[in-house]
């Protein structure tokens, strides 16, 4: 546990020099050939959601103030105290959990269905085992076991499939960002940019990209942060999980104890 909180605290020390992507790599990993080419295929082979007959694109209709309004009723559903701030960042949403903070891209406009997305994921998911990790007897628990960050995001993932919320779109852009983050440690910004452009539109690949590149101040140079590759390859896992767990429900629950990973589920029995 030391030696990940080490390896994240030098992380963002060494923002902008060459030494950021080592500690990236030592926090997060880095994404397999079997996961890249999954990926790849994937990115391929399923097509952007296609509206059916009589349907309309939904339309992004939703500023960032309102958002947080249709949050804050989530919040109050749970019984949690949370604050919801703006922020410029590359990620339309993230959670801040010493602060207890959800936040969000500043000046963005969403959709209907991207509110669901967010909610589903950020606080039905991140905030939600955050919560009980506080009520478990170690503290751990609610600032996340070693390596746990896999499980949840894989189980943010299977919940948006659970509700509903996971379509080819969502899917194939969960791979693009595998196959953004392998092509970073080897790639400048601009081939990582411009390959993800033959599937990707502009504004996406340029998000996508974006991501992976982050932390780098010259980003004609490789590397960058491996974290998004934790998305595709902890959803593949927890449904595998939850397969081989006989009772789906019953193995799913202990995933809520706390930010915990897959490989602490057999200790939680243990503790008194």
């Amino acid at each position: 546990t030391r030696n990940i909180y080490y390896a994240n605290l030098n992380m963002l020390k060494n923002r902008g020099n060459e030494k950021f992507t080592k500690y990236s790599i030592l926090c997060y990993g880095v994404p397999d050939d079997v996961l890249v080419e999954k990926a790849n295929e994937m990115i391929k082979k399923l097509k952007p959601q296609k509206l059916q007959k009589g349907q309309h694109k939904e339309k992004k209709t939703l500023n960032t103030k309102q958002v947080m309004k249709k949050i804050n009723y989530a919040f109050i559903k749970y019984g949690f105290k949370w604050n919801i701030k703006e922020k410029e960042m590359a990620a339309n949403a993230a959670v801040n959990i010493s602060r207890k903070e959800l936040l969000l891209r500043k000046n963005t406009i969403f959709s209907e269905k991207f509110l669901k997305r967010l909610i589903v994921h950020e606080v039905g998911t991140h905030i939600v085992r955050a919560e009980n990790g506080e009520h478990q007897p170690y503290k751990l628990f609610a600032r996340g076991l070693p390596n746990y960050l896999m499980t949840e995001e894989g189980l943010a993932v299977f919940n948006e499939e659970r509700n509903g919320c996971l379509d080819n779109t969502t899917l194939r852009n969960y791979a693009a960002r595998v196959i953004a983050v392998d092509m970073a440690l080897k790639c400048s910004f601009r081939e990582t940019y411009n390959y993800l452009r033959k599937h990707l539109d502009k504004e996406l690949a340029w998000r996508t990209t974006l991501r992976a590149k982050r932390g780098l101040a010259d980003t004609s140079n490789s590397g960058g942060c491996t974290k998004d590759f934790a998305y595709l390859r902890g959803y593949f896992a927890v449904k595998k999980f939850i397969e081989d767990g006989g009772d789906s429900n019953k193995n799913l629950d202990k995933l809520y104890y706390g930010k915990i990973g897959l490989q602490h589920v057999e200790c939680i029995n243990k503790i008194p």
